[in-house]
């Protein structure tokens, strides 16, 4: 039981044999009937070419912009801290025997790191 199929295969030979197709297969080929002709492809890839080109350029000059306001921040923040770490070091030896004289270098000092910290955290 269930060796055999329960009708024997039909083999026919001829152009005069009716074919039958699917509705599943009639719906899979119809998107390709409509499809643009060849000579409409290229133009229609061209025009994704260049909107494709114009946001890879859009992007670019985006993230070069960024990369380089970062850049100078960076420099401002590193050459204020130069110059106040500078002029704390500078006050201190000059006035080895009373330290307090250089609340202003400190201050200094402190504002430039607080400037550069929020800097640093606006920074992406």
């Amino acid at each position: 039981m269930g060796a055999q199929q329960s009708k024997e295969q039909m083999v026919f030979y001829g152009a005069d044999v009716p074919v039958k197709i699917s509705n599943d297969a009639l719906q899979a080929v119809e998107p390709t009937i409509g499809a643009p002709k060849t000579e409409e492809i290229p133009s229609q890839l061209q025009v994704d070419q260049d909107s494709i080109n114009e946001r890879i350029e859009s992007e670019v000059a985006k993230e070069l912009s960024r990369y380089f306001t970062k850049r100078q921040q960076e420099f401002e923040e590193s050459k204020d801290r130069f110059w106040s770490t500078n002029e704390l070091i500078l006050c201190f030896n000059n006035n080895k025997e009373r330290p307090l004289d250089c609340w202003r270098a400190v201050d200094n000092f402190f504002e430039a790191t607080k400037k550069a910290e929020k800097i640093r955290a606006s920074l992406p």
